[in-house]
């Protein structure tokens, strides 16, 4: 493999890197092999593309995922942006990992617990917002079984009444539940396998 087709190859494998990134990257390995002695033992020391393109992703997201915690923890940052990094992240380290066939089976693994949290996620989060759904359609049901008896039993208007105020808050908490839970579980998983992925593609 000559410098050409090692930069073709490294190119291709830093795709998803902003183009800012990729391109320096290029060029230090490109001004790395050329003020090499000799071009094939440079490129044979470097390892394969794949190898230098996963160190390359995982030196770069590290201080994007050190750079979103000190944003949060000033309260500066967007959160909604701050959420979409969070997974642009995961899947750029995620994809270089894959592309690394020595941590092939490190991917595969890492794959699978991830594709496991979220469903678990999911489920949690849509029975929340189910039961969030449910326990806020009784509560106008009561309110209106109350106003039955507004004039027959004043108690139990009132009980009615009071059980469906009860409900319809009851169903608000857990709606913002919900929202609280898919806002920041999600975040959270996806920053927790990030860093996993850059600590095992780093070895």
């Amino acid at each position: 493999m000559n410098k050409e087709q090692f930069l073709k190859e490294l190119e291709y494998h830093l795709r998803h890197l902003p183009q800012t990134e990729r391109e320096d990257a290029l060029r230090y390995y490109d001004e790395y092999i050329s003020d090499a002695e000799s071009e094939p033992a440079a490129i044979a020391g470097l390892g394969t593309p794949g190898n230098v393109a996963a160190h390359i992703i995982a030196a770069w997201a590290e201080p994007v995922s050190d750079k979103q915690d000190d944003e949060h923890k000033s309260k500066k940052q967007d959160n909604g942006k701050s959420q979409q990094n969070g997974f642009r992240v995961f899947w750029i380290v995620l994809l270089a990992v894959f592309a690394s066939p020595i941590a092939l089976p490190i991917a595969l693994a890492l794959a699978a617990v991830a594709i496991a949290l979220f469903a678990v996620l999911f489920a949690v989060v849509i029975s929340i917002a189910a039961a969030a759904l449910g326990v806020i359609a009784a509560g106008p049901i009561s309110l209106i079984v109350g106003f039955a008896f507004i004039f027959t039993s004043f108690s139990t208007f009132m009980l009615y009444f009071g059980l469906g105020l009860v409900c319809v808050g009851i169903g608000l908490v857990l709606i913002k539940l919900t929202h609280l839970l898919a806002k920041y579980g999600i975040g959270g998983l996806v920053k927790m396998l990030s860093n996993a992925i850059n600590r095992r593609s780093r070895k």
